[in-house]
């Protein structure tokens, strides 16, 4: 199952946020808009958003975007079927580069070790030290999650629409190895849900923790962000 709402992560708005348009013109008409990485949340070489007009042709336009701004490679979601099809008719070579979850139909139950409560106030040291981590939420709502009466890390939420927020925790370094991660983001979760909203997470491919912190806490893969770039060529065919 697809969910055609799901948003944009709040790491992809920041890229987004920063980027620069660039458009495609043909008889004086623009055909399609490149965005550029702003060189901070994203590489400058990135084409990192790629809006086409109806009815165009997405091929060419984006060989045409490539051509034009220099950039090396493309930065999509696997929901834009548009962007999607545009990469497949160029015969780019994808690679997933963020994973973004979505909570599981029957999500596994987030067990009673912790307990979490607001946290308004966070000292200008924790805030630092979570923000770290978290710096492309731009306005997070923080929870501490207690064990034995002690703060053993946070729940982080980021309200991305009306109906959907980003879910994430940061756990100290001594509370470590003990599931906390998994069961606080599970709690959290939770509570967002009971208000009626929809949760996600992303989490960069290759962080296979973080991964398992996500699944273990119930959610299951809804699809990728990719970077695709044009295939290496081949001396012996591309003669």
């Amino acid at each position: 199952m697809y969910l055609d709402d799901l948003p944009d992560a709040a790491i992809a708005r920041r890229i987004k946020a920063g980027a620069r348009g660039r458009a495609i013109t043909e008889d004086g008409r623009a055909r399609a808009v490149a965005f550029i990485g702003d060189g901070v949340s994203a590489p400058e070489q990135w084409i990192v958003r790629f809006d086409i007009a109806e009815g165009e042709d997405g091929r060419k336009l984006l060989a045409d975007a490539f051509a034009m701004t220099g950039a090396t490679t493309l930065w999509y979601f696997g929901g834009d079927a548009v962007t999607r099809q545009a990469v497949t008719d160029l015969n780019l070579e994808s690679s997933p580069d963020l994973a973004l979850f979505v909570r599981r139909a029957e999500p596994v139950p987030s067990g009673g070790r912790l307990n979490l409560r607001a946290a308004p106030d966070l000292d200008a040291q924790t805030r630092r030290l979570v923000a770290r981590h978290l710096d492309h939420y731009e306005s997070p709502r923080f929870a501490a999650a207690l064990s034995g009466g002690e703060i053993v890390g946070y729940a982080v939420l980021q309200e991305l629409t009306p109906t959907w927020s980003e879910v994430s925790t940061f756990v100290f370094p001594l509370a470590r190895r003990h599931g906390y991660g998994a069961e606080i983001l599970a709690k959290s979760a939770d509570a967002a849900e009971n208000t009626g909203r929809m949760v996600c997470a992303a989490v960069p491919f290759g962080d296979t923790a973080a991964r398992g912190v996500v699944e273990r806490a119930g959610f299951r893969l809804a699809d990728y962000y990719f970077t695709a770039k044009p295939r290496p060529k081949n001396p012996l065919i591309d003669r």
